[in-house]
C-alpha cells in the first residue's frame, strides 16, 4: 500500500491514472470523494456491473488536472463479469501499465489473462511488473511471450522492502533510473 501511494502521488503529476479494482479492494482505495458519493446514495455509479456500464463509467472520468496540476485517480470497480471488458477499453487509450504480481501463483488465471492481453495490446509502450521471491515468474513470463521486445519491465522486490519509488517510476515515465 505504501509503494502504491508513493508511486501514485508522483504519477498524478504526469497524466491520467486509472485503477481497475475488484470489489474486494474497495476498502483499500476509498477516499473522501467516495465517502461523499456513498452518503449521497450514488456509490453504485462507480461500479461496472454489466457490459453497458463500461463506456458510461469511462466517460465519467475526470481527465483534466485539478487546480494544483495533479490529475485524479479514476477508479473502476468491476465484477468478475466486467473486468475484462473494462481492461480492453482502458487499453485503447493507455500507454503504460503498472501491475503488482508479488505473490502471484500460476493458478491465478485472471492475472495470466491480463498479462496475455497486455502483451498484444496495440499502442501500449511499457508494462512495469512488480514481483518478489514468491512470484511464480516462469508462468508470468510465459504469458508475455507475444509481447514486443522491451514492453515488459520486471522489478524484483528484495526481501520485505518494496522497490524504491524512482525505480518504479523511471520505466513508467520513460526516464532513466538514478
Amino acid at each position: 500500500q505504501d509503494l502504491f501511494d508513493r508511486v501514485i502521488e508522483r504519477w498524478r503529476l504526469t497524466g491520467n491514472t486509472v485503477l481497475i479494482a475488484g470489489t474486494d479492494l474497495v476498502d483499500r482505495t476509498i477516499d473522501a470523494e467516495d465517502i461523499f458519493t456513498f452518503l449521497d446514495g450514488r456509490l453504485a455509479e462507480r461500479f461496472i456491473l454489466q457490459a453497458g456500464d463500461v463506456n458510461r463509467r469511462l466517460a465519467s472520468f475526470e481527465r483534466q488536472p485539478d487546480a494544483e496540476g495533479r490529475y485524479r485517480v479514476n477508479e473502476c470497480y468491476c465484477h468478475d463479469t466486467t473486468w475484462q471488458l473494462a481492461l480492453a477499453e482502458l487499453l485503447r487509450t493507455s500507454d503504460v501499465v503498472l501491475m503488482d504480481l508479488r505473490n502471484f501463483v500460476a493458478a491465478n488465471k485472471g492475472c495470466l489473462y491480463e498479462l496475455e492481453t497486455l502483451s498484444t495490446a496495440a499502442g501500449l509502450n511499457r508494462v512495469v511488473v512488480l514481483v518478489n521471491d514468491r512470484t511464480e515468474l516462469p508462468a508470468a513470463q510465459a504469458a508475455t511471450a507475444m509481447a514486443p521486445a522491451g514492453r515488459f519491465v520486471w522489478l524484483t522486490q528484495q526481501g520485505d522492502a518494496p522497490p524504491a519509488t524512482e525505480q518504479v517510476l523511471a520505466p513508467l515515465l520513460g526516464t532513466p533510473a538514478r
